[in-house]
């Protein structure tokens, strides 16, 4: 098969290679629509050595549609256009196209119809971070417009179909289950502990987000007697007096945005994950730290409470609003932490991508 995936900003971009890899060790042919940016480089990169065996099999179209290299709108707009305009023209080329964000409602359901209801769409999220309502209708606009709605967890399928109350969709579901994801795709074999360095620190990482709860971990600081706590992220602005604040705790604040090696090497150290979101339908971070191993504990929300408790590990699913819940967890992954992490390791079997994508039938149809 000839499959497209369409990121147009380059919003999931280790989801695209990682599938990408996944459809080329199964024989198939993938071209990947996407956006340059100003972080996005060193992986596209990496990923051109990472498949070079399959170079004849593997191509990249980038445009300038992200905000980080094309500030004005109607620049991305423009480039957005390009890109659907090629992939319009080439459809007949395609056996799949899977498109995993739309960014601009006119031209997304333009595109969708002249596709012909062809194009097969990923639903990371049952609406956008911070929305508030109960429908969010451009969402809602694009999966009617879709042929298919391809869903990376059970739980985030559920919440959607629950929300939307919309029985008939579910016939034009399917689930592509999230495999795991690493720092680099120049890294070979799978990623064990190299260094003692993290001292099993207690970690947070990741853009510091309102609705990611990190005030959650900050409140559960001062109970946590002996524990290092450290947070790794670019924060945004309206919380940088909560960065302040946890500078004064003591708890280092490496308030930047980790290059895709330095990421590799924290994921590699020993240390005790966290999770404190206070919403979120699915997180990248889980498949990150499944493909490194690295125990971790989390709020009940989405694909994150859900995996907990599909592997038997409920006991590390803490209540946001009580910090000594949160500390039960952490001194629960300190005093079993080897267990935890061979636990982790068996788990992570099951989301191979090469697995995952050969037994699916959305690439067997052609």
């Amino acid at each position: 098969m000839r499959v497209a995936i369409v990121d147009p900003a380059s919003f999931v971009l280790p989801y695209d290679l990682f599938l990408a890899q996944g459809l080329l060790v199964n024989g198939h042919t993938v071209e990947l629509y996407c956006s340059n940016s100003s972080y996005n480089g060193e992986l596209l990169d990496q990923a051109a050595v990472a498949f070079t065996r399959q170079a004849d099999r593997f191509l990249v179209r980038r445009f300038d549609i992200s905000r980080t290299v094309s500030p004005r709108r109607l620049v991305g707009v423009w480039n957005y256009l390009r890109m659907l305009g090629s992939l319009v023209r080439q459809r007949r080329r395609f056996d799949a196209v899977c498109l995993q964000f739309g960014i601009f409602l006119p031209l997304d359901l333009a595109f969708l119809w002249l596709m012909g209801r062809g194009v097969d769409l990923t639903v990371h999220d049952d609406v956008p971070h911070g929305f508030r309502g109960q429908r969010h209708w451009p969402t809602l606009l694009r999966c009617l417009s879709a042929r298919r709605l391809v869903f990376t967890s059970e739980a985030v399928r559920r919440r959607f179909l629950n929300r939307y109350g919309l029985a008939f969709l579910e016939r034009r579901t399917t689930l592509l289950q999230h495999g795991t994801l690493a720092a680099s795709m120049a890294e070979g074999e799978r990623s064990e502990a190299t260094s003692q360095d993290g001292g099993r620190a207690v970690t947070f990482f990741g853009t510091v987000k309102p609705y990611k709860g990190v005030d959650v971990l900050l409140a559960a600081a001062p109970l946590l007697d002996g524990s290092r706590v450290e947070i790794y992220g670019r924060w945004d602005a309206q919380l940088r007096p909560l960065a302040a604040s946890a500078r004064e705790q003591g708890i280092r604040v490496v308030d930047e945005f980790l290059s895709n090696e330095e990421l590799d090497r924290l994921l590699r150290q020993e240390r005790v994950f966290v999770l404190p979101y206070r919403s979120a339908s699915q997180s990248g971070v889980l498949y990150l730290l499944l493909h490194y191993a690295r125990p971790f504990v989390s709020t009940d929300q989405g694909d994150l409470g859900a995996f907990l408790r599909k592997h038997d590990l409920a006991d590390l699913i803490f209540d946001a609003d009580r910090p000594a819940d949160l500390v039960r967890c952490i001194r629960l992954v300190l005093s079993n932490y080897e267990v935890l992490a061979e636990r982790m390791r068996s788990i992570r079997k099951s989301y191979d991508w090469a697995a995952i994508v050969g037994s699916h039938p959305m690439f067997q149809e052609a």
